[in-house]
């Protein structure tokens, strides 16, 4: 009983410490943060649509693509085959179609997009050393002639 007072008044000491020396409320031990207004999340897939080049894409015409590609792919191997087990797992392979398309699109965009950065950044170098213009005015002028799959971010920055 003893070990729990002690437990409780050392709390409340360190509470009107942290109440004092720090300016916590609260019977939290650190301090209180406010929540900040939840942000409207995007799902993993529509982020990845994104990436690929497919933002206009929603995520329900994409899932139903993908359901009819697995239910296309198992009947056709249904009556191929006549059995259930070589059936799904030709509907799963032809479900994965456009998974693979999208995913090899991806990685070729995001490849670019790589190999394009080091010379945008030294054009902006250029630009804000050399010509005297100011980064943001640098940034906007290389964005608006560099590749194709950057322009539409630099144009929303602007």
């Amino acid at each position: 009983m003893t070990a729990l007072l002690a437990v409780v008044a050392g709390y409340g000491v360190f509470l009107l410490y942290t109440a004092v020396a720090m300016g916590w409320r609260g019977v939290r031990p650190g301090p209180y943060v406010p929540h900040r207004r939840a942000q409207p999340r995007t799902s993993s897939v529509a982020g990845w649509l994104a990436q690929a080049g497919l933002a206009d894409v929603d995520t329900r015409q994409f899932a139903s693509v993908v359901v009819a590609l697995f239910a296309l792919g198992f009947l056709l191997v249904f009556m191929l085959f006549g059995a259930a087990l070589p059936a799904v797992v030709g509907g799963a392979f032809a479900a994965t179609l456009p998974l693979a398309s999208y995913r090899t699109k991806r990685q070729h965009r995001r490849a670019h997009a790589a190999e394009s950065w080091p010379r945008l950044i030294e054009e902006i170098r250029l630009q804000t050393g050399s010509l005297g213009r100011s980064v943001p005015q640098a940034l906007f002028e290389v964005g608006r002639r560099g590749p194709v799959e950057m322009r539409e971010a630099f144009e929303a920055a602007e």
